[in-house]
């Protein structure tokens, strides 16, 4: 059998080359921070509050019933996924919101010609320069329903107190329907 060690050296030149072009260091990879980097405040105090095993106070309103309970084993990723999905840092949400922000108060709004669900964040901030204050306008339309969330969250010194979800729904052809949901973070 032949031995070819030219043909050997290239084809690991090449094998070289195409990894490491290929390894690309991870910190130059980090999505670039447009906007407040909500998702990242938010995590750290998700993971706050699973270690404390923070007790809520969750009232529940739908077609005016009331339900209240209070919750000590709580997955706070589902229970605040909707505040964590209005993160406008996403590569689709660039250019998507006009920035009005002013002094302590940082406010995203869509653009007119943008498409997107999330309408406006607005975060109050302390003079720690943490919010303490949010709320977001979350709606969506097509030709079978169109919903509107407005969420709320309040924090004292960067640490969640309450948080509120006020939702209209509206199917075609139906009456519409509507809800409140309230967690107030409860201390030990």
């Amino acid at each position: 059998m032949p031995n070819f060690p030219l043909l050997r050296s290239v084809f690991l030149g090449i094998a070289f080359i195409v990894v490491g072009i290929s390894c690309t260091n991870p910190a130059n990879n980090k999505q670039k921070q447009t906007y407040f980097a909500w998702k990242e405040f938010l995590s750290k105090e998700i993971t706050r509050l699973k270690a404390s095993k923070t007790p809520i106070k969750k009232s529940i309103i739908l077609n005016e019933k009331k339900e209240e309970k209070t919750l000590t084993q709580i997955n706070f990723e589902n229970e605040l996924a909707m505040f964590l999905e209005a993160d406008l840092n996403k590569p689709a949400f660039e250019n998507s919101y006009d920035n009005l922000s002013e002094g302590n108060i940082i406010w995203y709004s869509l653009k007119k010609e943008e498409n997107q669900k999330v309408k406006k964040l607005l975060i109050h901030l302390d003079n720690a320069e943490m919010p303490e204050n949010v709320e977001i306008v979350i709606q969506e339309k097509n030709i079978l329903f169109s919903t509107e969330k407005i969420l709320h969250m309040h924090f004292t010194e960067g640490h969640l107190q309450t948080y509120s979800i006020e939702g209209k729904q509206q199917l075609a052809w139906l009456t519409p329907s509507a809800y409140q949901m309230m967690g107030v973070v409860l201390s030990k």
